[in-house]
């Protein structure tokens, strides 16, 4: 099913929102949130964006650079293996930075 998210930003860059798929990245960002992604902003040091994989694999990750600029990613959740900060891998790449995310405290979806 196609949701439609409004946004109050410039029109000119490309955007677009996914739903959070797991809890590895809780609590900040909990199962179910709107997640709002900008494609042509480049990540800085501790942003949380969409990574995507050779094989079409996507991952919502923390990434973080070292001192000479090699990226890191980690997921927020204590209860999953990628908790502890691991080198990006060669085939994973940033697919867009997160601008926004919502989350609702409805328990349905109406």
């Amino acid at each position: 099913t196609n949701e439609f998210v409004t946004l109050d930003i410039e029109t000119k860059k490309q955007f677009f929102a996914t739903e959070m798929y797991d809890n590895s990245m809780e609590p900040k960002f909990p199962f179910g949130s709107i997640l709002i992604f900008e494609q042509s902003k480049d990540p800085s040091n501790g942003d949380y964006c969409l990574l995507k994989a050779d094989n079409n694999e996507f991952l919502f990750r923390q990434v973080l650079f070292n001192v000479r600029d090699k990226k890191h990613v980690k997921c927020l959740n204590p209860q999953f293996n990628e908790y502890q900060l691991i080198p990006m891998p060669v085939n994973v790449y940033v697919l867009a930075t997160l601008l926004e995310s919502r989350t609702s405290f409805s328990s349905h979806k109406s």
